[in-house]
């Protein structure tokens, strides 16, 4: 019987990864998301609280769609709180230990700026931030985000809660090439809502 992750379309050497983490079942978001993803991978906005494995459910297909030997920012994660980004840049460092090697790097307030600006200089493949942070490093002329092809917005509700609106629509006009966005929400209010129909464009696949 194939693996039940195989069966979504996730490769062996990530699933290598996810039986290191005793994940081996998917939950109901990683079911729903991940075909999608590897299928189509086009705009996406779920519905997901924390704690129900939607890390694996974006994380997983953006890893099969970074190229490791281009040697640029390919993915981009923005994420509310620090704890939230390095928790997430943790997941996609142990889902590749199998892989060819991908490489993550997390920007968020609180660590220290200079440190996290030579870490750039280094090939990154994904930049997991919080909005904040990462323009202040764009603003520093640290990073480019030209090559981002997937953008993905995790707890956009909090996100928006919080006051990062402006940052937000300045991350969309940032990334204006990019081939898909990918928003996981725990709710949707009316602000969330208008950040969809402000900043994405054609007819995303919703999932609830």
């Amino acid at each position: 019987m194939p693996h039940p992750f195989k069966l979504l379309g996730i490769p062996n050497d990530l699933i290598r990864g996810l039986e290191e983490l005793k994940i081996h079942t998917p939950t109901k978001v990683q079911e729903e998301a991940i075909p999608f993803l590897m299928n189509s991978g086009s705009d996406l906005i779920a519905q997901a609280q924390t704690g129900t494995g939607k890390t694996a459910a974006f994380g997983l297909p953006l890893l099969t769609k970074i190229n490791p030997r281009v040697k640029e920012i390919q993915g981009l994660i923005i994420a509310p709180t620090r704890e939230l980004a390095k928790q997430i840049g943790k997941h996609l460092f142990r889902f590749t230990k199998y892989s060819e090697k991908v490489f993550v790097e997390v920007l968020s307030g609180g660590d220290n700026i200079d440190r996290q600006a030579a870490a750039l200089r280094r090939p990154t493949h994904i930049v997991v931030a919080t909005p904040g942070r990462l323009l202040d490093m764009i603003r520093r002329k640290a990073l480019t985000l030209e090559g981002v092809k997937h953008l993905i917005l995790d707890e956009a509700d909090e996100m928006l809660s919080m006051g990062f609106r402006k940052e937000l629509t300045q991350i969309f006009d940032l990334t204006s090439q990019r081939r898909s966005t990918w928003l996981f929400s725990a709710t949707f209010p009316m602000a969330v809502d208008r950040l969809i129909k402000d900043c994405m464009s054609g007819q995303p696949h919703f999932l609830k």
